[in-house]
């Protein structure tokens, strides 16, 4: 039988990453114990995984003349090419008032120039199957472009325009503020975003780098705070990109030059990138509640403590997350109904959190003792040696997938540029994923979450 992966339909890992505005969740239904093995005795280091093997030679850095990195990889298998900006977020001085300061002003960016309108820059998807891309993390911001190799001069032209020269309109700005504010209002009863804002309020009184960093009740956004930071996005310091596509050498160089006569005259200046100042969180094995009076559901989330992302220990609890994923919604979701939905996941960042999540539920069971006794009886059962080979093949797929398009490996080199200082890290993670075994993944649980976890429910 061949290897099938059946994906879940998850509201509440899409909810995670945007109020949280991270990087890297992985979730699954349930999966397949079958499938081809993936066989690792003949592979003992990097040079002998075939991924390795045929990625490592495939990227160039250069410098543009007033010294932003620019990673170009080149990948035959990508129909189009992307650009991409990865711009380190700035410490806020209040986090709390200017939260969604980030995306708000990108979106502003992408109304146009005075050169290029918004509605010039929406037609481009029909005329040039080209459009501009934009994500705000907790730690970076990614702003750029997708398009056909044979219209990346002209694009690249129209979007180095728009970032460099927006309009930056008031009335844009209020419409952007309207529009954040009525989705705001559609979601108020949603049991998540309450789960979501009192756990990061909780989180925020360690570190206030965990405050809530999408618009929000406390948002107090003016124009020209969005203004201002537009401008000190302008900043060569902090500024990288990143590049993919099935480009030739004259392309690479096309390319640079373009970019160069572009980006190369932004000057540095000094500025405060957001990070953490705590090196780790204090996560009590304990139970917090949070007000939702007026809502028709509950929920629960539990947060624990993982390894740095991109180190070679981050892979085993990315494993892990997958087998627990799978074992709760088996049970808890699909044979006996007790939630509306449960996932596991990762939400990466400088203090990176593993996460389980359960919304809907329909029993008085106490299904965070119910959970860690499914995990339990799953080890002992050798349900994971069963299904290890299943987990790293969804794992490596995540990464390898990336491979046929340009838009996502940009985003894989984005997060390992921020996270490794090196965009190209990410392919070392299949030989990584071979490498788990599923005593690994034991101890890995048994060290995290298996004995500290911060559990969060909100109730109505």
């Amino acid at each position: 039988m061949k290897f099938k992966i059946t994906k879940k339909s998850s509201y509440l890992i899409s909810f995670l990453i945007s109020f949280l505005a991270l990087f890297f969740i992985l979730s699954c239904k349930s999966t397949s114990a079958e499938g081809t093995r993936i066989k690792t005795d003949f592979i003992t280091s990097f040079d002998q995984e075939p991924f390795y093997i045929q990625a490592k030679n495939s990227f160039e850095e250069k410098r543009l003349s007033n010294g932003i990195p620019l990673i170009i990889k080149t990948s035959t298998a990508q129909k189009d090419c992307t650009v991409r900006l990865v711009i380190d977020a700035e410490s806020l001085s209040n986090p709390e008032q200017k939260a969604g300061i980030e995306e708000i002003t990108l979106k502003l960016i992408k109304f146009g120039s005075a050169s290029y309108s918004s509605n010039y820059i929406s037609s481009l998807e029909y005329t040039d199957s080209a459009f501009f891309e934009l994500k705000a993390h907790r730690d970076y911001l990614e702003f750029g472009f997708t398009a056909p190799l044979s219209s990346l001069e002209n694009i690249c032209a129209v979007f180095a325009d728009v970032f460099k020269n927006p309009l930056m309109d008031t009335e844009d700005f209020e419409s952007l503020i309207n529009e954040a504010s009525e989705l705001l209002e559609k979601n108020k009863d949603d049991a998540r975003q309450s789960l979501l804002n009192g756990a990061c309020e909780v989180l925020a009184l360690q570190d206030k780098y965990f405050t809530v960093n999408t618009y929000s009740a406390k948002t107090k956004l003016t124009y020209q705070d969005v203004f201002s930071y537009q401008k000190a996005l302008l900043n060569a310091s902090k500024i990288k990109i990143v590049a993919s596509g099935n480009f030739t050498l004259k392309d690479v160089e096309k390319l640079y030059s373009d970019l160069n006569s572009q980006f190369g005259s932004l000057k540095s200046k000094a500025y405060k990138k957001r990070s953490p100042a705590v090196k780790t969180l204090d996560l009590p094995a304990e139970i917090r509640t949070v007000s939702g009076d007026g809502l028709f559901n509950e929920c629960l989330m539990g947060v624990y403590k993982i390894p740095p992302v991109c180190s070679e220990e981050y892979v085993k609890y990315s494993l892990m997350t997958l087998f627990i994923d799978d074992i709760l919604y088996r049970d808890i979701k699909e044979k006996n109904g007790y939630a509306d939905d449960i996932g596991s996941g990762i939400i990466a960042g400088n203090i990176p959190l593993g996460v389980i999540m359960a919304c809907g539920l329909h029993s008085q069971k106490d299904l965070i003792s119910y959970s860690a006794e499914l995990i339990q009886k799953a080890f002992e059962s050798g349900t994971l040696d069963k299904k290890i080979d299943s987990f790293r093949r969804i794992y490596t797929s995540v990464v390898m997938s990336s491979e046929l398009s340009s838009s996502k490996t940009c985003s894989q080199m984005a997060t390992s540029l921020v996270y490794s200082g090196n965009a190209s890290e990410y392919i070392k993670r299949p030989y990584l994923i071979r490498t788990v075994t599923a005593e690994d993944v034991k101890k890995a649980y048994d060290e995290t979450l298996g004995s500290k976890i911060l559990w969060f429910k909100v109730s109505r």
